[in-house]
């Protein structure tokens, strides 16, 4: 990806408002009520539960969880319960912006990341969760930099759960709304292996889309 792109990329994330930032990038105002539920804490708290802590129970105060891809914290707010070392990082730092103002009192380590990167060491997270993000990186390439950048920044035994939504249509594609190279299932599968994940789990979800849940 040029740098044109990228900077239309963060350019479209930098959103002027907490409002704009749930509503309009979450889904389409017509969708508002979609939109808000997404939000909710029973929603939230689900999807932490059956999800992202599927295969890592016992989490404690020691552990170190990233949200790649936070944006205003929708799911970081329901990290609020746990004892974990917590930290979100974003493209936007509007967005970043936002989601402190989102989490309130809840303390999160939030950092900015560029375009296919995460700004931490090696081994460094025992959780790395992304949900709705790694759709909108562009190309294959970006895609898998960006997962061989997740899997650096995992200790080794941690988890990783990671989010794909299914390609629609040809035209779904346009920079508008960021949808980027979407790999079937078995594709997703083949590139994490290949970067030396081990597949735990797959869990279907609405739409076509599937979550892996992956050990370093």
């Amino acid at each position: 990806m040029n740098k044109k792109d990228k900077e239309k990329i963060v350019t479209f994330w930098n959103v002027g408002s907490l409002e704009e930032a749930k509503y309009d990038r979450v889904s389409t105002r017509k969708e508002e009520r979609k939109a808000v539920n997404a939000f909710d804490a029973s929603v939230v708290n689900s999807l932490i539960t059956d999800h992202i802590l599927k295969h890592k129970r016992n989490i404690t105060k020691k552990d170190r969880v990233l949200d790649f891809g936070c944006g205003v914290g929708r799911i970081l707010k329901g990290f609020h319960k746990f004892e974990s070392q917590v930290y979100g990082t974003d493209i936007s730092e509007n967005m970043l912006s936002f989601c402190k103002e989102e989490l309130g009192s809840f303390k999160v380590n939030l950092k900015k990341c560029n375009v296919g990167s995460v700004p931490f060491g090696d081994d460094f997270f025992d959780i790395i969760y992304s949900f709705h993000v790694l759709q909108h990186i562009a190309t294959k390439k970006l895609l898998i930099n960006t997962l061989r950048e997740i899997y650096r920044t995992q200790k080794p035994g941690g988890i990783a759960v990671l989010h794909f939504i299914r390609k629609v249509s040809e035209s779904d594609k346009e920079f508008g709304g960021f949808a980027g190279f979407r790999p079937s299932r078995d594709t997703a599968v083949k590139i994490c292996k290949k970067i030396g994940y081990e597949l735990i789990d797959i869990d279907a979800v609405e739409g076509g889309a599937f979550i892996l849940h992956l050990r370093k």
